[in-house]
């Protein structure tokens, strides 16, 4: 996989019941490749997961609200988990 050093990638995501694995690791990925990741959620603080769609899982911390986010133009790419 080629490097993402100085890409811009924004991830948009509910404040809770996220699958773990499908923000976590994405997330994760992309930043060890170089990506500036942003994180926005609904509403500002964490982002509760879940394992299995039941059972709780890590807390995921939120940049900015999706609501502030400036423009679609300003990100190369968009992860929507889920």
């Amino acid at each position: 996989m080629a490097a993402l050093d100085g890409k811009k990638i924004l991830v948009i995501a509910t404040n809770y019941g996220v699958e773990q694995d499908e923000i976590v690791v994405p997330t994760e990925q992309l930043r060890e490749r170089g990506a500036d990741v942003t994180v926005a959620a609904q509403e500002s603080g964490s982002i509760e997961t879940l394992v299995g769609d039941k059972d709780p899982g890590k807390s995921v911390s939120s940049d900015t609200t999706i609501g502030s986010v400036s423009g679609a133009g300003d990100y190369d790419a968009l992860v929507v988990p889920g």
